[in-house]
């Protein structure tokens, strides 16, 4: 149903948990491109140019952070550093060198080949693993300015090092000084790495290699390729001087032939884990809820919520298994109140009718480490606590940051700014709260932090958010206008990415956790889409609030 529109109206996107199929990326050194491979049809699709020159470089995909990384991506510097790969264009931004032997050297620069990204060691972020090349040895690579695994200072080092993109050295290969490729094995919790010659097991605390088997390629000159797919439990390998992928048996090293990629001097693998369940959007339009596939936006009818939906917001309790969708309104009581979602129809149960919400929850997050159910008052311009039996807000803090110390304000007073948060999201592999506007990703802070001097409560911009970005129609800012876009905002366990939607032009986002950059992956065909979450079923859903039309939704450009 149409309304009053609000400075900020919400977009409801949920990720709730079924099985979806992964992605498998390859990047090519000859012709600086990446590449998807569809291993069940034998099929490699084109995604696009690099647009900055890589060599011999490693893939990986990072399931804290949902991003693609690149290592010897080319900087300006010149050296070679560490890229963040746009998985539906292919550019690669390139965010820091890799460094020189220890100290930051622009006439000593390292070339990190292979790349693996460990979900178990040294912090909740997990380590970037780096095969670096010039020490012959393991490296760890520093993926973001709140890296916390940090090492001492070596000898002669700027004050400010470790940089981003640096590689840390952790110790050489011993038996070997030539590993190419790497891989994470997660059932086994084993780093695996690869050679000219032959498969090695990798200790992760000094870097020793232990000889598993010869795998009976010739690799030719550098490129090499290697890759655990989560899903299925197999090991792939690309190299031979051929376009050939492999799989791997980690018992003997042997590599079996699979099929022929078309790609030339594959540099690097990596595998994008399925999502755990579907995505669920609101459609405040036509009052529906649905699911939308997590990468190219189609949608999925579920069912009529049967109330009337306004500026909405969702959430998935994973220890529940509860749905909530905050902007449910009865005609007896009108009123923003919270609902239960019925995943298999749709319909919507009001909990908690006597309560009306003072102030509307543009969005909503279940954050699983403190058990809590977050809102966006778009009024406040606060972060409130969402009691999950009555609906009641609670006041947390301001999205505005004040300064530690300062007497607290009201939130909509002078000197606070109201930062029109519309949606959220809760990524429990970083404990991070995110929060979406119309033109910037914020971390809301869930504790006072001394070190940037605010209060819990506070808004602060993605820490890489003025990177600039050559993709079209890349910045978040293209979610809409304040005053007529709904953005709904999810983080999707499995694969780990941040997805949101902008009813401006009814589009489903990958958002970047580190830059804040947004790109379009595809088109919902809603006219009104609000809240988005992920829950534990088979599909993704969303709801349309007008026009409930799709016919065509597949010919429009995102």
């Amino acid at each position: 149903m149409k309304r009053v529109v609000l400075l900020c109206v919400a977009c409801c996107l949920l990720y709730s948990g079924a099985a979806f199929s992964g992605t498998l990326y390859a990047v090519s050194d000859d012709s600086d491109e990446l590449y998807r491979i569809d291993i069940d049809s034998e099929v490699t699709t084109l995604v696009g140019w690099t647009v900055v020159d890589i060599s011999y470089s490693g893939l990986a995909w990072d399931g804290a952070y949902g991003m693609l990384w690149v290592s010897d991506a080319w900087t300006e510097t010149p050296a070679y550093g560490l890229g963040m790969v746009n998985e539906v264009y292919g550019e690669v931004l390139t965010i820091g060198d890799h460094g020189a032997f220890g100290v930051p050297d622009p006439e000593d620069i390292i070339n990190v080949m292979g790349l693996a990204w460990d979900p178990t060691w040294a912090s909740a972020a997990g380590t970037l693993w780096g095969a670096d090349f010039d020490r012959g040895g393991l490296s760890y690579l520093i993926r973001t300015v709140a890296e916390d695994w940090t090492p001492p200072l070596p000898d002669g080092a700027d004050e400010a090092w470790p940089f981003i993109g640096n590689a840390i050295f952790v110790g050489p290969w011993g038996s070997t000084d030539n590993i190419r490729g790497l891989a994470y094995h997660t059932a086994s919790d084993t780093l695996y790495g690869m050679d000219d010659l032959k498969l090695y097991t990798i200790d992760r605390a000094t870097g020793a290699a232990t000889l598993v088997g010869a795998h009976g390629l010739t690799t030719g000159p550098a490129y090499i390729g290697l890759e655990y797919d989560s899903d299925s439990g197999v090991m792939y390998a690309a190299g031979g001087g051929n376009d050939l992928l492999y799989t791997i048996n980690l018992m003997t090293g042997a590599a079996t032939p699979l099929f022929a990629t078309g790609i030339t001097n594959l540099s690097g693998l990596a595998y994008v884990p399925d999502a755990i369940g579907p995505l669920f959007v609101s459609d405040d339009a036509t009052d529906n809820i649905y699911t939308v596939e997590e990468l190219t936006g189609q949608p999925t009818l579920v069912g009529p919520a049967l109330t009337d939906l306004s500026y909405t917001g969702m959430a998935f309790n994973s220890a529940t298994e509860d749905l909530f969708l905050q902007g449910a309104q009865d005609i007896m009581a009108p009123g923003h109140m919270l609902g239960l979602v019925d995943q298999t129809t749709g319909e919507v149960t009001i909990i908690g009718e006597e309560y009306e919400n003072d102030f509307p929850i543009a969005g909503l997050a279940w954050d699983s480490t403190r058990s809590i159910l977050w809102g966006a008052d778009s009024e406040r311009n606060a972060l409130v606590e969402v009691d999950p039996v009555t609906g009641e807000t609670t006041f947390f803090g301001c999205f505005d940051q004040v300064a530690l110390g300062t007497p607290p304000v009201p939130c909509t007073e002078t000197p606070n700014i109201n930062l029109n948060i519309c949606g959220l999201a809760y990524n429990k592999v970083t404990d991070t709260l995110f929060g979406i506007s119309h033109e910037f990703l914020y971390e809301i802070l869930l504790v006072d932090d001394p070190i940037r001097v605010v209060y819990a409560g506070s808004a602060i911009k993605a820490p890489l958010s003025d990177l600039p970005s050559t993709v079209p129609d890349g910045l978040v800012a293209d979610l809409g206008d304040p005053e007529e876009a709904h953005i709904g905002l999810a983080w999707v366990e499995g694969s780990g990415r941040l997805q949101a939607t902008g009813s401006a032009n009814g589009g489903l986002f990958i958002v970047n956790q580190i830059s804040g950059n947004a790109t379009a992956v595809g088109y919902t065909g809603l006219t009104q889409p609000g809240g988005l979450s992920v829950a534990r079923l088979s599909e993704i859903f969303t709801d349309d609030f007008e026009s409930g039309d799709f016919s065509g939704w597949d010919e429009v450009d995102p």
